[in-house]
């Protein structure tokens, strides 16, 4: 009865700990855009005021969270009619296919799982160059091997490691797919290559959230 009690008391004191939070709006679409443009964020690790976020469609827009609403702009890719494709190019002047989502380095470069077009593209952090580093456009297939030559199949979700490595949930293979850096690569800031446990750590992760054999090609 007393260990009953205890854990009560242990628990109602551990709920009534539980933070509270408010819900404040600060940013939203502008009436009469095509797109949400919250369909996927990410925040620049070097300026943590700096979000960009895609529409879903064709483009990329930045936010300043030191002032959301009032300083929104196109960073990258094209709106309206014929915006959307799969070519490289400065980034105003570059084209993506449903940009599905999106992540940073550590060194502020921008890689896109674009869906449709079947590739992963990076924005260069520093140029803005657009460019096509994994996958081919409009090309749907499940192959590994030199980034060029690989395939996709609907790439709908990425996370950057912190090791450089990309992790790419490969849809509609059911696979999970990593992108290596293996020549002119430059070492993200402060960061070691995880040990070879750490590795599997991380292998093991990915099939327990997948269980439908997802596979990590080339990370481990």
């Amino acid at each position: 009865m007393l260990k009953a009690c205890l854990l009560l008391c242990v628990a109602g004191r551990a709920w009534a700990q539980q933070p509270e939070y408010e819900v404040e709006t600060l940013d939203q679409e502008v009436p009469g855009a095509a797109g949400g443009y919250f369909h996927k964020m990410a925040v620049d690790p070097r300026d943590h005021n700096r979000l960009v976020t895609t529409d879903g469609i064709s483009a990329l827009w930045e936010v300043n969270l030191n002032s959301p609403g009032e300083h929104r702009t196109l960073y990258a890719g094209q709106t309206g009619e014929g915006s959307q494709g799969c070519t490289d190019g400065p980034r105003l002047g570059a084209q993506f296919d449903r940009p599905r989502d999106l992540c940073f380095d550590l060194q502020g470069n921008i890689f896109l799982a674009s869906a449709h077009s079947n590739v992963v593209q990076r924005i260069d952090g520093e140029s803005g160059m657009v460019t096509v580093v994994a996958g081919k456009c409009y090309s749907p297939g499940n192959k590994d091997g030199p980034a060029k030559e690989a395939l996709f199949n609907a790439p709908a979700s990425l996370v950057c490691l912190p090791n450089g490595t990309v992790l790419i949930g490969d849809t509609g293979s059911a696979n999970l797919r990593g992108l290596n850096c293996v020549a002119n690569c430059i070492p993200q800031p402060d960061v070691p290559h995880p040990p070879d446990s750490s590795r599997q750590h991380w292998k093991s992760a990915a099939i327990a959230l997948g269980g439908v054999g997802m596979v990590a090609a080339g990370i481990w």
